[in-house]
């Protein structure tokens, strides 16, 4: 089960994940590639309910995850890597459960275009801002200049 929900309002954004999993897993990896550098390794047999959450602003997110587990196993996973849209992702997840336990994780994404387009937008602003202090200035000076004509 996956549930996943994500609002955005300009450059702003929240995301919200609940999943769970029922059986085995087992596995180590370790990966290299211009896109990717990761190493993890995990076994476990039971089940997990994770939640994760996290925001973002102009392209930068920072999110964390939390589970819980019912069975024995232990996970750890480090790496920086790019997903299938571009958006680059560092982060991290270790837990551990002789019986009963969990794991917490975090990420920092950085999604390019977004942070492209807000630096395309800020600079835009400033632009008009310098502008309007511009016309003001003149207006000012040529006030000032017509009380001595």
């Amino acid at each position: 089960m996956l549930e996943e929900g994500r609002a955005e309002y300009g450059p702003v954004g929240a995301y919200g994940r609940v999943e769970g999993f029922a059986g085995a897993e087992a596995g180590v990896s370790v990966k290299a590639t211009k896109e990717e550098l990761t190493v993890g390794a995990k076994a476990f047999a039971g089940a997990k309910a994770t939640a994760a959450g996290g925001v973002e602003v102009g392209g930068i997110g920072f999110g964390g995850t939390a589970e819980g587990w019912a069975g024995p196993g232990a996970e750890a996973w480090w790496g920086v890597k790019k997903d299938d849209s571009g958006v680059w992702k560092l982060g991290g997840k270790a837990g551990l459960s002789p019986a009963f336990g969990g794991a917490v994780g975090f990420e920092i994404t950085v999604d390019p275009d977004k942070v492209a387009k807000t630096a395309g937008d800020v600079a835009d602003v400033l632009g008009d801002g310098a502008e309007a202090i511009g016309d003001t200035a003149g207006s000012v000076k040529d006030t000032v200049t017509g009380w001595f004509d």
